[in-house]
């Protein structure tokens, strides 16, 4: 079995559609996420504790149920970060007008 070294990421932006939401500060190594709306996002470890949260910034962010295409970008420690990543989107569909 191959052990992971540690690292993390600064900063990430997700980008999603023409949209990003910024996630002010670092994610280290068997670190999750869980973004549930407003101004911040939960830092949990790998038992689903919550160890902080971080401010969010969101311009233009939103996510349509079907396909949508995703990235991420951020400042990477090193070695660089390796992500597994999962996006659920849920609540009530927003029509855009034509």
């Amino acid at each position: 079995m191959l052990g992971e070294p540690p690292s993390s990421i600064k900063n990430p932006v997700i980008y999603a559609c023409a949209g990003t939401l910024t996630i002010q500060g670092e994610v280290k190594s068997d670190q999750y996420l869980w973004y549930q709306g407003g101004d911040k996002v939960g830092v949990y470890d790998l038992n689903w504790h919550q160890l902080a949260t971080l401010p969010v910034v969101l311009q233009d962010y939103a996510v349509d149920k079907g396909f949508s295409e995703f990235w991420i970008d951020g400042e990477c420690g090193n070695p660089p970060p390796w992500l597994d990543v999962q996006f659920i989107a849920k609540g009530d569909v927003i029509p855009l007008k034509k």
